[in-house]
């Protein structure tokens, strides 16, 4: 799959402002099952989709890929395609530059936020904008540089934002507390889906406290136990305790399950409380 022929089907679009590569390939993290994301930038005002939707037929393999506009996947999601090149899977997705514009500010002053989204069993993290951002290889862009831009902005506080690591590890932390907290009569009743369910989302705020812990940009929670468990801030054994944890929901063993998962929490928290005096201070 080459860029270029991408590029130059999409570079002279109407509204097309930036074309990227994202992904766990710009991460360094692709696998042979792994599929390649293009990342589409574009003016509202200006993008025709029609047009758009033409190019993308003309570079998928059978000429018969389905552009979903924004809204199609949700509210984040910003729509897109799935087509294949060249036998391998490519995936096209749109992003509005002026909202991910926006949305990078909400981070940088601390303003954090998660919603349902279809493909997110925990939800769209609003950070994830940020993070595809920061990750992504611009293959090309309009001549007044938007995606450029967004980059530049995002490192306007530093190379990871502190006011956005602080809401991050204050709101997950939280997020995780409430979960395991609503989901211990489940437990000892025996509700092992609302258990399990409970205890996946409490994981999943783990991870993004863990992310912020070490100032890492996070894209979603696919995949983030096993790349948090990789950071130097973070509970001893992550991934191996997260895993006993499910080994023992599956065992309807809910006493030991109990006692693992508030002693991560306890753990994660113990490991937060020196960044949040470091902000403090910072701040003063």
């Amino acid at each position: 799959m080459k860029v270029e022929k991408i590029v130059k089907e999409l570079d002279s679009l109407k509204g097309v402002e930036g074309i990227v590569l994202g992904g766990s390939l710009c991460r360094g993290e692709a696998d042979d099952l792994s599929d390649t994301d293009i990342g589409i930038y574009y003016d509202p005002e200006h993008i025709e989709f029609r047009q758009l939707e033409g190019a993308i037929q003309r570079l998928d393999d059978t000429g018969e890929a389905s552009l979903f506009l924004p809204g199609s996947w949700g509210p984040w999601v910003n729509g897109g395609a799935w087509t294949t090149m060249e036998g391998k899977p490519v995936d096209f997705i749109l992003r509005e530059t002026k909202r991910v514009e926006q949305t990078i500010k909400d981070c940088l002053n601390g303003h954090i936020t998660i919603s349902d989204q279809s493909g997110h069993p925990f939800g769209f993290v609003n950070s994830i904008y940020a993070a595809e951002v920061n990750d992504c290889q611009i293959v090309w862009e309009s001549p007044e540089k938007p995606v450029s831009a967004l980059k530049g902005k995002l490192i306007s506080r530093g190379a990871y934002p502190p006011e956005m690591r602080q809401a991050t590890i204050d709101k997950f932390l939280f997020e995780a507390d409430f979960s395991i907290h609503s989901s211990r009569k489940a437990l000892l009743k025996g509700d092992l889906n609302y258990a399990s369910g409970a205890f996946f989302k409490a994981a999943c705020a783990w991870v993004q406290v863990i992310f912020a812990l070490n100032e890492k940009f996070l894209m979603n929670e696919k995949g983030g136990v096993h790349q948090a468990n990789k950071l130097a801030v973070k509970p001893t054994h992550f991934k191996v305790r997260v895993n006993q944890v499910y080994h023992f929901l599956a065992e309807h063993n809910p006493g030991l399950a109990c006692l693992e998962i508030e002693s991560l929490q306890r753990e994660i928290g113990e490991l937060a409380e020196p960044y949040r005096k470091d902000f403090v201070k910072a701040g003063e």
